[in-house]
């Protein structure tokens, strides 16, 4: 583990954030309770996997390709501008 909090603390000051208050952040009661309010989100939409989308209500999960995406919006109905 503190080789991951490094690494985070690493990461927030490359992108000029301070890391004390960002571990500050993470764990704070707030913090938490947004986290389990998008978790119960997910639970409610069947989710649980990342990435997932849904068009027109048809579930799609995981990483696809473009041409996949792309075949899978025409199916439900978009055309090319």
């Amino acid at each position: 583990q503190p080789k991951t909090l490094i690494r985070v603390a690493e990461l927030a000051n490359s992108l000029n954030m301070d890391p004390q208050e960002l571990f500050k952040d993470m764990g704070s009661e707030a913090t938490v309770k947004e986290i389990e309010k998008e978790i119960d989100r997910a639970d409610e939409l069947n989710i649980d996997a990342t990435p997932t989308m849904y068009i027109n209500g048809d579930k799609y999960v995981g990483v696809k390709p473009y041409y996949v995406f792309k075949e899978i919006l025409i199916q439900h109905g978009a055309t090319k501008r």
